[in-house]
């Protein structure tokens, strides 16, 4: 795994953006309930292995500090940005085509937590969509249509468990230039496909 002085301001930021998601720093280990989101995290950290915690350096936290504070945006630019959104993505999102009449596909991009701090920074950082509260402990933050699409360019190269569902959206999008007969059964299929995740 590489250590933490040579993490990159991109690293930093989708590595905060899994422990705002999920996880937390426990002494010498990094310890994120989800063991599909701890497979993500060892994938984009370069690590191989299965385990339910993963050593990680001393320092981590203080690598760490400035990029999960919430009241303050990502340091380290838009890459940054993005790879934090991507991460939160990862482990809170979800990424939908909600069915209209008339052949009408809408790409829907949400990320649901309790935490409201963490969805508002979501809003914040993304520079669009809706926080609305769902329950009395639950959060939820919503983007749609070409909103959507633009977003997902923006955080898709850092996007790890979820690029099945950003290559979809893609699809969808591309489907606009193909001829009429050929749009609609191309969005339909983008739809079927993620029905089906």
């Amino acid at each position: 795994m590489k250590p933490t002085d040579s993490w990159t301001a991109v690293d930093k930021a989708w590595i905060a953006g899994v422990l705002d998601g999920y996880g937390h720093v426990s002494g010498k280990r990094l310890v994120v309930p989800a063991r599909s989101v701890l497979k993500v995290l060892m994938l984009h950290l370069g690590r191989r292995g299965h385990t339910d915690e993963l050593r990680i350096e001393k320092g981590v936290e203080a690598a760490l500090a400035s990029y999960r504070r919430p009241d303050t945006p990502i340091p380290g630019g838009p890459r940054a940005s993005a790879a934090w959104l991507a991460a939160v993505l990862d482990t809170h999102g979800s990424i939908s085509i909600q069915r209209r009449p008339k052949q009408v596909y809408v790409p829907i991009v949400q990320v649901a937590a309790t935490r409201e701090a963490l969805v508002r920074r979501v809003c914040a950082e993304a520079s669009a969509g809706t926080v609305l509260r769902v329950a009395p402990n639950r959060w939820r933050w919503r983007i749609a249509a070409r909103t959507a699409h633009a977003f997902l360019e923006r955080v898709g190269p850092y996007v790890l468990e979820k690029k099945h569902q950003v290559a979809v959206l893609q699809r969808l999008r591309e489907a606009r230039a193909l001829p009429r007969e050929e749009q609609a059964r191309a969005r339909a299929a983008c739809y079927e496909a993620l029905r089906r995740t």
